[in-house]
C-alpha cells in the first residue's frame, strides 16, 4: 500500500493517513488515526499538558494537503449523532492496533466485492475483537453471513458471479424468501440505529 502511494503520489482516506502515521511514529510525534463514517483522518494529541487535565487536539485531514477541521464539522459533515459520538463510535482517536485492524475492514470489503465471503467474514471478525464499536464492521458481517446462509441454503458455489446475477438464482432466491417465515418476517437491521 505504502510503495503504491509513493510512486503515484496519489491516495485515499484510507491509505494517505497511513503514510502520516508512519513518518510521525518515526519523528515520535503524538498522531493518531481517527475515524467518521466511511472517512479516515489523523489526529495530534497531547494529553495532561504539563501535568494539568487539559488536552490538545488538532485534527488532520490527509486527503486536505494536511488542513483540519474541528470535531463538529466532522459531526456535521458525516451527520454523526450524539449519542455514537458521545458513546465514542466516531471521532475517538485510535490506537495503532484499532487502525491496524480499520484497514483490515476495507480488505474485508474488497473480499466480499470479490465473492470471497469465507475471506471477509474472517477480516471482519478480527476486527470485531479489537473494535466491537464498529458499526460498519457489524452491519457487513451481517451481510456476508447472510450471502454465506444463502449460498448454502441454495446449494450453490457463491464465488460464480453469473450464477449470482442469473435468472436461475434469481427466481430461487426470491422463492426462498416468499416461502420462507423466518426470512420474510424479518426485522431490517440498520447499524446507525440501536447504539
Amino acid at each position: 500500500m505504502i510503495k503504491k502511494l509513493l510512486d503515484t503520489k496519489l491516495g485515499i482516506c484510507s491509505s494517505l493517513p497511513l503514510l502520516y502515521l508512519i513518518v510521525a511514529e518515526k519523528l515520535n510525534y503524538p498522531i493518531y488515526a481517527v475515524e467518521a463514517p466511511g472517512h479516515s483522518f489523523c489526529r495530534y494529541e497531547i494529553k495532561n499538558i504539563y501535568g494539568s487535565n487539559k488536552h490538545l487536539q488538532i485534527n488532520i485531514e490527509a486527503t486536505g494537503n494536511g488542513g483540519g477541521s474541528p470535531d463538529i464539522n466532522y459531526i456535521d459533515e458525516f451527520k454523526i449523532s450524539k449519542k455514537t459520538y458521545t458513546n465514542d463510535v466516531y471521532l475517538r482517536t485510535l490506537s495503532k492496533k484499532e487502525y491496524i485492524y480499520s484497514l483490515l475492514y476495507h480488505n474485508a470489503l474488497l473480499y466480499y466485492e470479490r465473492f470471497q465471503y469465507d475471506k471477509s467474514k474472517k477480516y471482519l471478525e478480527k476486527l470485531l475483537e479489537v473494535n466491537y464499536r464498529n458499526t460498519h464492521a457489524w452491519w457487513a458481517l451481517y451481510l456476508t453471513i447472510r450471502k454465506l446462509i444463502y449460498a448454502k441454503l441454495l446449494e450453490i458455489d457463491y464465488i460464480d458471479k453469473q450464477f449470482l446475477y442469473s435468472q436461475d438464482a434469481l427466481t430461487k432466491l426470491h422463492s426462498f424468501n416468499t416461502f420462507n417465515p423466518a426470512i420474510r418476517n424479518a426485522p431490517s437491521i440498520n447499524p446507525n440505529n440501536n447504539l
